[in-house]
C-alpha cells in the first residue's frame, strides 16, 4: 500500500525485510540502503585504529551463520586481517557454522557462557561475564607476548 501511495516500489528491495521497517521507510522517502556494519566501521574510525592496534576484540550477543552474512563482527574481522592484526571473537553465544567458516573467520572464537543457563541468566550476567572473559583474553594476548599486567 505504501509503494502506491509514494509511486516507487520499495518492499522488495534489499534492507526493506523484516528487520528494516525503517529501511522501508526511508527509502520510500527516496534514501538508499549502505550495509550498517560499514556505516559503523567507517564512523568510529575502525581502519585508523587498526593501524596502531595489537589486537582487537570484537563480538555481539549471538555469533552463527548469520554473522557470515556481513554483520558487523565479520567486517571488523575483515579488515583486522587485512591490518595484518590478530582478531578474537567474544560473544554471548558461539554456534559453529557447519563448515567452519565462523571460526576460521577469527583467532579464537569465545562465548560468554560457560554454563548451562537461560537467556535472562546470561543477560543478567552480561555486564560481569564480559568484563571477565575480555580481561582473561587479554591476558592470554599479553602473556603470548610475554608481558604481564
Amino acid at each position: 500500500m505504501a509503494d502506491t501511495a509514494f509511486g516507487q516500489p520499495c518492499r522488495q528491495r534489499a534492507g526493506s525485510g523484516a528487520a528494516g521497517g525503517l529501511g522501508y521507510a526511508l527509502q520510500l522517502l527516496g534514501g538508499r540502503p549502505y550495509p550498517g556494519a560499514q556505516a559503523v566501521v567507517r564512523h568510529i574510525g575502525l581502519a585508523a585504529a587498526l593501524q596502531t592496534a595489537d589486537w582487537v576484540l570484537t563480538g555481539e550477543g549471538r555469533s552463527d551463520g548469520q554473522t557470515l552474512a556481513g554483520k558487523a563482527p565479520l567486517q571488523v574481522a575483515a579488515m583486522a586481517r587485512q591490518a595484518g592484526v590478530p582478531v578474537s571473537l567474544l560473544s554471548g553465544a558461539v554456534v559453529p557454522d557447519g563448515d567452519g567458516q565462523l571460526v576460521r573467520a577469527f583467532d579464537g572464537c569465545f562465548s560468554l557462557c560457560n554454563r548451562p543457563m537461560t537467556l535472562s541468566q546470561a543477560m543478567d550476567e552480561a555486564e560481569t561475564r564480559i568484563a571477565q572473559q575480555a580481561e582473561q583474553l587479554a591476558r592470554l594476548v599479553l602473556a603470548s607476548r610475554g608481558r604481564t599486567r
